[in-house]
């Protein structure tokens, strides 16, 4: 017999507040107090009590991943037929709307469900991202709830690294980020907590940034690598999507660099990718990716807000650039992968510059000296973090830290992340244009007449209304510019023995962090003052600071 042992952590939450009752509802105030009970009571006395049809809706206070424990007393309804509806939803208006409504689903994962609940039982129901809880009786009779808990399922990993400044919002959104990345930290990386609970090869990238500064090496990552390789079928591209092997690389690439380890299986999957991409390259340097023989049903994919233009295709060739210029410089991959990847970087070198009307396809672009920069940087400095693609908000703010625009990116980042914040986010979201906030309620509130929802009223081809996941870990780019840009800290080296530190304090006055590395952990204090940046550093013994 297999077993498998489950290494996540649960954990149990009372609700913080009781945002509806609709019916007769008596005390429904006793589901927020009391000690945490293991054990549901025949007698216990303080429950919570509906007489007839009615609903409750809950609000545990955040985004969580798991689903909802009730304790049931004594009901006076003694039909088997199926009774009690549980709805959750990332936000209210999602918690009560119907499936079909603003584009509400149980895609991924059930979240709208009928069920029946014995009388004096204790179970559990759900496996999603949520934050409200709605529970309608549906029938005639009498129901007693003496406990309702949101489960909480997450990594059995601990954050090692972490950020602290003077400026609250800054600390928000790096917290935000943190907590985004570890809801989706479960035995493999997700990409979301409600939908998306898969391993996206592309959507991984700034996933892996952002754990890598908090945690550095980890099962989660390890499980990602291993099981990706192991049941990729050799037909076809990753997630069938030819740049999602691109990304893949990628992804290794800050692996070995940041952990200094490396799988004889890893670089024969790099391998076997860089073979097909050599395959690809055109004659005059562009990218056909129909060339490598793989199945593919979204040749060109780059993000959603490019999806189905002609300016995809461009942006999958300034990544694959960008990428083997990445490989190039990472000994870890061995001379044959090394090889392989300058000869493609050649190949590629050869196509003339082109320019974009996206932002984010117009940073990588410029990363990659394939734009015409000084077009290419006014677009993305035009209107601030309007134009702002989620996935790829650490290019867009690279491409402008390093033609000299830090704290334009600075302010960028704190308007679109501090504009989720405003909202009522407290994870961050698959897709947001700040415009969407216009005339718009929270994710807390009901709109009122005339407003609109920023939840059920918005969205992309994927990401359209309800549908749009409000805790998914490709959102997380702004984690690793805070650490890279503003602390300046960047390891240097091939052997995970040498760091920079060039901080960028961007008008904080102070900031303390700490970071994992190969070696140990980094513990950095930066004070602005005015004669510069004072530092102070507690290095582990084999990392040396060289700038």
């Amino acid at each position: 017999m297999q077993i498998f042992k489950e290494k996540r952590r649960k954990e149990y939450i009372l609700p913080v507040k009781v945002v509806e009752v609709e019916g007769k509802g008596y005390k429904p105030e006793n589901l927020l107090k009391g000690d945490f009970m293991e054990q549901n009571m025949f007698d216990f006395p303080d429950f919570c009590e509906f007489n007839g049809k009615g609903h409750i809706i809950l609000d545990f206070g955040r985004e969580y991943f798991g689903g909802v424990r009730l304790f049931f007393h004594s009901n006076g309804y003694s039909s088997l037929k199926p009774y009690l509806r549980i709805r959750f939803g990332e936000s209210l208006g999602e918690c009560c709307s119907e499936i079909g409504e603003k584009n509400s689903t149980n895609d991924h994962s059930t979240r709208d469900m009928v069920c029946y609940m014995p009388m004096n039982s204790d179970m559990e129901w759900g496996a999603t991202g949520y934050r409200f809880v709605r529970l309608d009786f549906l029938e005639e009779g009498v129901f007693r709830l003496n406990r309702v808990y949101g489960t909480y399922v997450h990594s059995e990993s601990d954050p090692i690294g972490n950020f602290e400044c003077d400026n609250p919002l800054v600390n928000d959104i790096f917290n935000t980020a943190a907590h985004t990345l570890h809801l989706n930290m479960q035995n493999c990386i997700w990409d979301g907590i409600k939908r998306d609970q898969h391993i996206w090869c592309g959507d991984l990238y700034p996933e892996i940034l952002g754990i890598l500064y908090l945690y550095g090496n980890c099962r989660e990552i390890e499980n990602t690598f291993d099981y990706t390789i192991k049941y990729q079928s050799k037909e076809r591209w990753i997630n069938n999507i030819p740049l999602y092997n691109v990304w893949f690389l990628l992804c290794m690439k800050e692996y070995f660099s940041k952990t200094g380890k490396v799988k004889r299986e890893y670089l024969e999957s790099a391998k076997e990718t860089l073979c097909v991409l050599k395959k690809c390259v055109n004659e005059d340097g562009s990218l056909t990716f129909e060339k490598g023989g793989l199945f593919s049903d979204n040749s060109y994919y780059f993000d959603w807000p490019s999806h189905g233009t002609t300016d995809s295709l461009f942006a999958c060739y300034a990544t694959t650039l960008y990428t083997m210029r990445q490989i190039i410089h990472c000994t870890y991959f061995g001379e044959e992968n090394i090889k392989l990847a300058k000869e493609i970087e050649a190949a590629l070198s050869k196509k003339s510059k082109e320019n974009s009307l996206f932002k984010a396809i117009s940073a990588m672009g410029v990363l990659v000296d394939k734009s015409d920069c000084k077009k290419a940087l006014d677009l993305i400095r035009n209107n601030g973090a309007s134009g702002y693609s989620m996935f790829m908000t650490y290019f867009i703010s690279k491409a402008l830290t390093e033609n000299g625009y830090v704290q334009e990116a600075f302010d960028n980042n704190l308007q679109y992340y501090g504009g989720m914040l405003q909202m009522g986010a407290t994870s961050f979201w698959e897709g947001f244009e700040v415009e969407w906030m216009e005339n718009a309620c929270k994710i807390t509130e009901r709109p009122q007449e005339g407003q609109r929802e920023v939840h059920g009223d918005f969205g992309k081809p994927c990401y359209v209304g309800y549908r749009n996941s409000l805790a998914h870990g490709w959102s997380c780019g702004v984690l690793a510019f805070i650490i890279e840009t503003v602390v300046g800290f960047r390891i240097c080296d091939n052997d995970c023995t040498k760091f920079t530190l060039q901080p960028n304090m961007c008008g904080l006055k102070h900031i303390s962090c700490k970071i994992p590395t190969a070696k140990g952990i980094v513990a950095i204090e930066l004070t602005q003052t005015e004669d510069g940046v004072e530092t102070n550093l507690n290095i582990p013994d084999g990392l040396t600071r060289i700038a």
